[in-house]
């Protein structure tokens, strides 16, 4: 089961950049009923720290582990390097039992449309780092994780100006530049820094 995120309407410079610009479109996957060993080949071999799990259809199979999402794949959960060591770490769990054993679900997910502004809100405000980018009947499209809106924002600047702009700060006078970077560092620090742990 997944449920869409529905983001607040803002009106700044990244609310006009959608996540189809910027999302990875190359998602791995594993199927239910694949292993943690399976999910964690897949972190190793493709150095990310995430794997989407897609639900296990009827005649196909579920021992693949190449990690190609399939144009009918519908996400149901993901797992994160945190859900593997957390479950390990606390429940002792093997590392042959099923993914769906360690996966968080239900998994929210977002339209490509979806703005960086948004995706940004919704992230922070449900203590995530990553959303999965599905199309309206559920199909995956790709994924989008706090590194891939860092980098977004690191490549074009200009993007955070209309979201800290200099019309918030009206009492500040033109030479006050410097203060006003230095709070548009901050709260993109802010942004990023995880809530827990």
């Amino acid at each position: 089961m997944t449920t869409s995120a529905s983001p607040p309407n803002n009106a700044n410079g990244i609310n006009l950049v959608p996540l189809s610009s910027i999302m990875i479109k190359d998602v791995k996957t594993v199927r239910e009923g694949q292993t943690i060993l399976d999910v964690c080949r897949l972190m190793h071999q493709h150095n990310i720290g995430s794997i989407v799990v897609v639900e296990k259809q009827a005649g196909k199979p579920s021992s693949s582990t190449d990690g190609k999402v399939r144009l009918l794949d519908k996400p149901v959960g993901i797992v994160t390097e945190r859900d593997i060591v957390r479950h390990i770490a606390t429940k002792l769990i093997a590392i042959q039992a099923p993914v769906e054993d360690v996966m968080s679900r239900p998994l929210v997910t977002v339209r490509p449309e979806t703005s960086l502004a948004d995706a940004i809100q919704i992230m922070q405000s449900k203590n995530f780092r990553r959303l999965v980018v599905v199309d309206n009947s559920g199909k995956i499209m790709g994924i989008i994780t706090d590194k891939d809106i860092f980098r977004a924002i690191a490549r074009k600047p200009t993007l955070i100006s209309g979201y800290l702009s200099e019309q918030a700060f009206p009492s500040l006078s033109a030479g006050s530049k410097d203060l006003i970077d230095q709070l548009r560092m901050e709260s993109l620090d802010e942004l990023f820094r995880p809530k827990h742990g």
